[in-house]
């Protein structure tokens, strides 16, 4: 998005919530001090790009903050998490999420990442969440495993949500 854009869409939603303000507590803006609040909006350093991979959706640039990810390893073995994938609705493309390689053993839930933002899916709908993962077979990790938790209940990314992705039964 450009900057003419920016500036022209502040001027459409700012400037008229500013005046509705002075006058919601009884005193319109003077000619003068529409223009100090014009001149107030005026950039006085370099712009800011808010630009993200050329799509002019501004929902795009949100990031859903703060998610915690927690794992339920239902194998009888134990597993070590690599990365995650993640789908919303909106706009349905996988995305993905580095996780710090932590073993879980057989049984366990833990949580493998806290603090985690999600890239461009704030207040979208998650569909799928897909976990890749190591089992521990015959004294080595295996190669790399994936699956797929479509299960999850509230599924709208918001700040601080928690989404736990479960592994199917099995072992080596």
């Amino acid at each position: 998005m450009n900057q003419r854009k920016i500036n022209k869409a502040l001027s459409l939603i700012v400037l008229p919530a500013l005046g509705g303000a002075f006058l919601a507590v009884g005193a319109a803006p003077s000619p003068a001090h529409a223009q100090d609040l014009t001149a107030a909006m005026t950039p006085m350093s370099a712009p800011v790009s808010l630009e993200a991979s050329g799509s002019e959706d501004a929902t795009e640039l949100a990031a859903c903050q703060n998610v915690t990810i927690r794992v339920k390893n239902n194998k009888s073995v134990k597993i070590k998490v690599l990365k995650m994938e993640y789908k919303s609705r909106e706009d349905g493309k996988w995305r993905n999420e580095s996780l710090p390689n932590e073993v879980i053993s057989a049984g366990d839930i833990e949580t493998v990442k806290s603090g985690a933002a999600l890239e461009y899916v704030e207040g979208h709908k998650m569909t799928s969440i897909r976990l890749h993962y190591k089992k521990w077979c015959g004294g080595k990790w295996s190669v790399t495993y994936k699956t797929t938790d479509s299960t999850f209940d509230k599924a709208k990314c918001v700040y601080g949500k928690t989404y736990r992705i479960d592994t199917s039964g099995g072992g080596c």
